[in-house]
């Protein structure tokens, strides 16, 4: 007996391996805070909690959000959590600590942290009232206050408590006592009486199911009698699964679903679930992928199964309409060839290892030919060659006979339908129709059709792949063409009736094709493709389920399309399953339901309704909004005017196929509106004018499980101060004062012009006078000088040496001439002109009285301005400077150089005697005539002279720009 049920169970597993199952696994990488979960628990608003050995995570759907991080230091264990009536959730750590969760808030309580060490357990008495059980206490929290519940035990510790279950009005709990070992107990809580205790031999795992029946493991599965337990008393049975459960699970832990069925985990082969309904078992396995070292199994509001396990995350396995076919009553398939449906609704499977009418094996028929086999009339038919098509009661058509020049390419079925004349349609290369007398009628198409269609006036649609388009009609026993068009590029696969009027055609390359049949012509209206939502564009297959509901078979998967006069859902029904091969035939059943063949050789069942019964209603609602990065509460609606970027996040707590929810955001006000369709439950909004908006949020459920959802959140940005009334008026006030200051600094701004203009004649007057004076001096002096040699020439006969004065002054006349008209153009007043000066009189000069001149500018000189008075006491500096190298340095060499600091330095190095600066004091220094015209030259333009013994002497002249 032992072996036959290691047999059953070794082939039950190897069938259900060969289906990978429809897994998503969340773990640290995607967003959960640990891989090991002790516990799950669903709020009151769809959230699901991760209590983990690291911290807690709660996932919406759309994101987790992860807590109980310390830093640096380590993180808490959480094993309890519980809901109250407000809403509020709250997570017990095992050093103390509450988590509370409120709204969008979690704070965290340690004032009970003594009372609350090694929390381990907590139970709903009531919404108000819980138990929550540590290492070594019992607790009551009533109303958020907790208090110590104390057991009447003959001894004074109470002893530590391994698991504990509410059966109303009674605790039932195991635990280990002096001197009685492992032992059952059970507490009456209303009226706090220890009333019975059972001793056991090694119980080590217990749970309780959802009727209150309380199961353990000893050396075999018992539970308690729920008779018995009524009147307050323990007594164990066997457990009422013991005969269903496999040996293989049975040391595993123990589960229930909300339906009260059973699952067991196995650290190596996956999860065993009884079904007490039906009294089946289906396994789970690691070699289906379900993660190894198996933990509990958590079901949630919308029947999706989490699979935990104990050290590599949790596994969602949600709920799906569509099913593998593995085996029909338990006999093996194999690789399916083909499927098509009789003229009685029947479903016809052709598989390797033989044919299948419904889930019933039908005796005899040639698996080898399954692929070119269906059903009709009650008999199956195959072609047994390229030549015969057979019966299995005998009709034979010989094919050659029905089609002319007929070679094997043209046998090539890939489709066949019934017409509501009964006749049998097969397409390919040639059209076959088989009526119901079993007559066979042949057209030989263009090339080849991968299926027709039929219209309400029987009419045939054939859609070659060569892009021709042939609308034939039945007429005595005959097909005759009666439309015919080419349409360029369209590369059809698979077509279907949609209405009277309209067929659906799917492409190689651009999705569905939508035709209507419009005076008298066929024309394309429109497109349906991934634009739309298809998985892919390729299209293998279509089914029409209902007036709105389309199934397509695509190069990647199964799609559902819900086609309404106003929008087209797309919904991938094979993506849940991660199903992902084309999808190449689809067939209806009796039942509605439908059965799918993929390229692969596999089957699926389609259950009726795509859309699930579990009467969860979700909810939605704002996560949190956060303005110019400060999270504000729900409530706050009015801002600053600079308080003006946005993060909405929204939470619609579901987990159908939870990644393809649509979030549709609009945004309105100012006169504007801004919309955003994404998968994204976060919509951001930067640089908002002042003014009142409103953003509506709708909801879309992948395949419309359930009806959209919307959210409003009206909010104003104020305007800023300066555009309120009162600042008007003041900036108005302010205004009026400004243009009058204004134009009273404008007329004195006037006045002030007509003042410099005056100042400037009077400078222009001071300049004459001052040029006249020069001239007077220089000129004046110098013709004096020159009548008076003049005149002692004429008195003298040898007058050469007056000559030769006369010859000397006159030259030194038009020198200063020269020097005068120099500083008195204004086009001269820049610094380049002024070196330019010096380095020519400089050079002529050194020349004249032999010595060497070096000159040592810079090629780029800054531009400056320097007026023609200014230019001429530098000048003149530079010119008495030279004088005196000539006249007392004895020396052979003059270096000229200028530099640049925070002004600019003229120097003149020569390489002679020098002076001897310390033997004269600073006071005179600039004794002389000579150095001391030198000295107020410079003084003059606001410089100073610097005068160094460098071998030889070096007279710097500083001076400002």
């Amino acid at each position: 007996m032992r072996l036959f049920i290691y047999v059953v169970l070794a082939f039950t597993l190897l069938t259900a391996s060969a289906q990978q199952l429809p897994l998503e696994t969340y773990t640290p990488a995607n967003g959960l805070v640990d891989a090991r979960v002790i516990k799950m628990f669903q709020d009151s608003k769809g959230r699901i909690y991760f209590l983990t050995r690291e911290g807690f995570s709660i996932f919406d759907g759309q994101r987790f959000s992860n807590f109980g991080d310390r830093g640096n230091n380590r993180t808490e264990i959480i094993n309890g959590v519980t809901e109250y009536k407000d809403g509020t959730v709250r997570l017990y750590s095992f050093d103390g600590n509450i988590y509370e969760v409120s709204g969008n808030k979690v704070t965290i309580d340690s004032s009970q942290h003594k009372l609350l060490t090694e929390a381990n357990i907590t139970i709903d008495i009531s919404p108000e009232e819980k138990i929550i059980v540590t290492n070594y206490l019992l607790l009551r929290e009533k109303n958020k206050k907790i208090e110590q519940i104390k057991i009447p035990f003959a001894y004074n510790k109470t002893p530590r408590i391994d698991n504990i279950f509410w059966v109303n009005p009674y605790l039932v709990f195991f635990c280990n006592t002096p001197g009685n070992g492992s032992a059952l107990y059970l507490y009456n809580y209303r009226s706090q009486l220890l009333v019975d205790s059972l001793t056991l031999e090694d119980a080590n795992i217990s749970a309780v199911d959802k009727k209150g029946n309380i199961y353990f493991l000893t050396k075999k599965w018992m539970q308690l009698d729920q008779e018995s337990l009524s009147k307050g008393k323990l007594k164990q049975a066997p457990a009422d699964f013991a005969n269903q459960l496999p040996a293989s699970f049975s040391n595993a832990i123990l589960s229930f679903d909300n339906n009260n069925d059973l699952w067991f985990s196995s650290n190596e082969l996956g999860y065993c679930k009884l079904n007490r309904q039906d009294k089946t078992t289906e396994y789970f396995t690691v070699a289906a992928g379900v993660l190894s070292g198996a933990g509990f199994v958590f079901q949630d509001a919308e029947k999706n199964y989490w699979f935990t396990s104990l050290t590599n995350g949790v596994q969602k396995m949600q709920q799906s309409p569509l099913t593998k076919i593995n085996s029909f009553k338990n006999i093996a398939t194999g690789y399916f060839n083909s499927i098509n449906a009789d003229e009685k609704g029947n479903v016809f499977i052709a598989s390797s290892t033989g044919f299948f009418l419904n889930d019933d094996k039908i005796p005899g028929g040639n698996g080898a030919s399954a692929y070119k086999s269906f059903y009709y009339q009650g008999q199956y038919w195959q072609f047994t060659n390229y030549k015969t098509l057979k019966s299995s009661k005998g009709v034979q058509f010989k094919l050659a006979d029905y089609v002319k020049d007929y070679t094997q390419y043209d046998l090539s079925p890939f489709f066949t339908s019934i017409d509501k004349e009964v006749r049998l349609i097969i397409s390919g290369n040639v059209l076959f129709i088989i009526d119901k007398d079993l007559r066979l009628v042949t057209y030989r198409l263009p090339y080849f059709c991968d299926n027709v269609v039929v219209d309400d006036n029987n009419n045939y649609w054939c859609f070659s792949r060569s892009n021709t388009i042939i609308k034939l009609e039945w007429k005595d026993g005959e097909l005759h063409e009666v439309y015919k068009r080419f349409i360029a590029g369209l590369n059809p696969r698979f077509s279907v009736l949609w209405n009277s009027n309209t067929i659906l055609t799917g492409t190689r390359f651009e999705g569905i094709k939508i035709f209507r049949w419009q005076k008298n012509e066929l024309i394309c209206t429109g497109t349906i493709s991934k634009k739309n939502g298809l998985s892919n564009n390729f299209i293998y297959s279509l089914l029409k389920k209902n007036e709105q509901q389309l199934l397509v078979g695509t190069g990647t998967g199964l799609d559902l399309l819900t086609i309404t006069g106003k929008d087209t859902i797309a919904e991938n029904l094979s993506l849940r399953n991660n199903i992902f091969p084309p999808f190449i035939n689809l067939i209806n059943t009796k039942d509605s339901s439908t059965i799918c063949l993929t390229g692969s050789g596999n089957l699926y069942h389609l259950q009726k309704e795509t859309k699930f019964s579990s009467g969860y209603i979700p909810t939605a609602f704002f996560r949190s909004i956060v303005a110019n990065g400060q999270q504000i509460n729900i409530d706050e609606n009015a801002f600053s005017y600079n308080k003006n970027n946005f993060l909405f996040s929204i939470s619609a707590p579901s987990f159908l196929d939870n990644k393809n929810m649509k979030f549709h955001f609009v945004l309105t006000g100012d006169g504007t509106a801004w919309e955003q369709h994404t998968n994204n439950a976060d919509y951001t909004i930067n640089n908002l004018q002042p003014g009142s908006y409103t953003l509506t949020t709708t909801i879309q459920y992948p395949g419309r499980f359930y009806p959209d959802k919307q959210l409003f959140y009206s909010f104003t940005i104020k305007n800023p101060f300066w555009k309120q009334w009162w600042f008007i008026l003041l900036w108005i006030i302010t205004a009026i004062a400004v243009i009058y200051l204004l134009l009273n600094n404008y007329y004195k701004k006037q006045l002030a012009k007509k003042l410099v203009g005056v100042e400037k004649q009077q400078a222009v007057e001071r300049e004459r006078s001052r040029i006249a004076a020069d001239m007077h001096d220089d000129l004046g002096s110098g013709l004096t000088k020159i009548t008076y040699l003049s005149q002692m020439a004429i008195n003298k006969e040898d007058s050469k040496a007056d000559l030769l004065a006369i010859k000397k002054t006159s030259t030194e006349l038009v020198e200063n001439m020269s020097e005068i008209i120099w500083a008195m153009k204004e086009e001269n007043n820049s610094l380049e002109d002024l070196l330019y000066y010096i380095k020519v009189y400089a050079v002529e000069y050194c020349a004249a009285n032999h010595l060497n001149c070096i000159i040592q500018f810079p090629e780029k000189l800054p531009a400056g301005n320097i007026t023609g008075q200014n230019r001429r006491n530098i000048y003149l500096a530079a010119k008495e400077t030279l004088h005196n190298v000539v006249k007392h340095a004895h020396a052979e060499i003059v270096t000229i150089t200028v530099s640049f600091d925070k002004g600019w330095v003229l120097s003149i190095k020569d390489d002679g005697g020098g002076i001897a600066i310390n033997a004269i004091r600073p006071d005179q220094l600039f004794g002389g005539n000579g150095l001391k015209n030198i000295k107020n030259r410079i003084k003059a333009v606001n410089g100073r002279v610097e005068i160094i013994n460098n071998q030889g002497t070096e007279v710097q002249f500083h001076i400002p720009f």
